[in-house]
């Protein structure tokens, strides 16, 4: 009688499922190539990310640079196929920004950080004006004002998405 396993590599499976739990009482599918139990796989790769963060970044930023082309034409034709969802998109964005400029906020300062990033993208790489604290953020929300601005280069910005940046207390 053959193994799950050995029925799974047979079939060129990469993963398999026996229902038995493994030696950490997870009950999950398994690797094929080593019988390691998905979630334990995924235990270990958390750690790692962990303990070595800017490499993790770092591969990560030349992942996606060796994917930007394709993701550039991929999103060029999505918006082709879907006005209406990136109008949507836009809408939104706009409105949340609207919501979240307070009758206080001097609309000159906030224009003076949007020049800088325009004139710090001619040298080459693009810049991006960035809230501080993000408008949409999932822990607290900050306002469209002179005060929460700063200029980032876009892959900071891509990077830090929509969250507060970390400190380094040093």
């Amino acid at each position: 009688m053959t193994s799950v396993r050995a029925k799974a590599k047979q079939d060129n499976k990469k993963h398999y499922f026996t229902g038995i739990p493994c030696k950490n009482g997870h009950i999950d599918k398994r690797q094929t190539n080593d019988g390691v139990c998905m979630a334990c796989a995924r235990e270990k790769s958390a750690k790692w990310v962990q303990l070595n963060r800017e490499k993790f970044l770092e591969r990560k930023f030349l992942t996606n640079e060796k994917r930007r082309p394709q993701a550039k034409l991929f999103t060029k034709q999505w918006k082709l196929k879907n006005p209406e969802k990136r109008n949507a998109l836009e809408a939104n964005r706009r409105a949340a920004k609207l919501q979240r400029t307070p009758s206080w906020a001097d609309k000159e300062q906030i224009g003076m950080w949007y020049s800088v990033a325009e004139v710090l993208s001619r040298g080459g790489v693009e810049f991006h004006v960035d809230h501080i604290v993000p408008l949409q953020g999932k822990e607290v929300c900050g306002l469209h004002s002179h005060d929460n601005l700063q200029v980032l280069p876009w892959f900071e910005n891509l990077r830090k998405s929509a969250k507060l940046k970390e400190k380094n207390n040093v």
